[in-house]
Parts: C-alpha cells; structure tokens; sequence
C-alpha cells in the first residue's frame, strides 16, 4: 500500500481524542476549486471513490490529503517576462529596475496563471491511535509535514513529533 513512509509519533490521550474528533474535523476541509488566482490549494478528499473522508479500520484510520496546484513552467514565465520587459525598451526607451521589475513578473504570473494547467496530487496517511503514530505515504519531509500541517488545522492542535 504504501511505496514510502515518513513517521510521526504522538501520544495515546491525543489518540483517544482524535477517535471522537477526526471525522468530522476533516470534512470542515475539503479540497476545492482553484479559482482564477490561486495558485494552489490543499484539503481532505474521500480515500476511497464516493466514501467518507476518514476510512477506520478498528483503530487505524487512513486520511487522504490532496494539493491541487497550478503548473506554469519556468521558461514560460521567462520568456513572457523577457517579453514585456522589450515591449517597455521600444515603447518608452528605458529599462525597467528593481520594483518596477517585481511588479511586471507579478503581473505576467497573474496573466498565465487561467490557463496554466491544475495537476492534483494525493497523498495517503494512515493514524494509528492504539500506539499513537502516523505514517504519511511520501519520502519528502516537505509533502509530510503539509499533512502533519492540515490535519492541526482541522484538529486545532495535533501534537506529532517526527520519528528519527
């Protein structure tokens, strides 16, 4: 089931309360639509297609974290950015510095971001709370602790240490 595994532990009274909680904490958060600006967004989806966002299995219970983001590659934003900044060279005869600059690569992000493409990524954790320790589905640190990160949004506090 699992290809990798970062684990967390956390103690036995954070594990009897998240049995009552987590559920219904989750779905305060679900994954959602990017609108036109964002650039990415992360929340809970089903674990398996049409169920709930909490599969138990007696004590174990799998969460399925999913980050839906906005993919504009590198030398796209560089060439529309080197675009606009020779537009400015012809038109007004100067080039543009430091703010000025900032300000342009905003506004072209801004342009190509309605027709970047969204890529969804999902990741899998499983809490066992008979022994107090969480397994997410990933080798990056990174991808981890964005898991660890939604679910203290959703539980309000959720005190895991990772496992060295």
């Amino acid at each position: 089931m699992f290809k990798n595994a970062l684990l967390y532990r956390f103690s036995a009274a954070v594990g009897m309360d998240l049995i009552c909680r987590l559920s219904d904490a989750i779905t305060m958060f679900p994954l959602r639509e990017l609108l036109a600006t964002d650039m990415a967004l992360s929340g809970f989806v089903p674990v398996l297609a049409d169920g709930p966002f909490a599969q138990w299995y007696g004590s174990t219970v799998y969460v399925n974290l999913a980050v839906r983001q906005r993919v504009i590659p590198a030398a796209q934003i560089s060439e529309a950015f080197a675009q606009r900044l020779t537009e400015i060279e012809i038109v007004e005869g100067r080039k543009p510095r430091g703010k000025e600059r900032k300000r342009i690569k905003d506004e072209v992000l801004v342009d190509l971001m309605p027709h970047a493409p969204i890529v969804t990524k999902r990741t899998l954790a499983l809490l066992d709370t008979a022994n107090g320790f969480l397994a997410v589905n990933s080798s990056a640190p990174k991808v981890a602790e964005q898991v660890v990160s939604m679910l203290r949004l959703a539980l309000g506090s959720f005190p895991a240490l990772p496992v060295r």
